[in-house]
């Protein structure tokens, strides 16, 4: 997998996208009674579905991307 300096791809990606979710909270908010920790699990995963997405399309031979 490419890498950005020591970083792959992917990581970058889930980085960036993390960023862009909590830049709007309103579109992924912290459920009431749910600890920060369990909200910090749910935004990584939800980061990490959005790179990987990103990264399937940037390898998919039909794409024009």
């Amino acid at each position: 997998m490419p890498h950005v300096g020591e970083m792959h791809k992917r990581e970058w990606f889930a980085g960036q996208a993390m960023a862009a979710l909590l830049s709007h909270p309103q579109r992924m908010p912290q459920q009431p009674g749910e600890s920060d920790e369990e909200f910090a699990l749910r935004v990584a995963i939800k980061a990490y579905q959005i790179a990987d997405a990103m990264v399937n399309v940037g390898y998919r031979k039909d794409s024009r991307h």
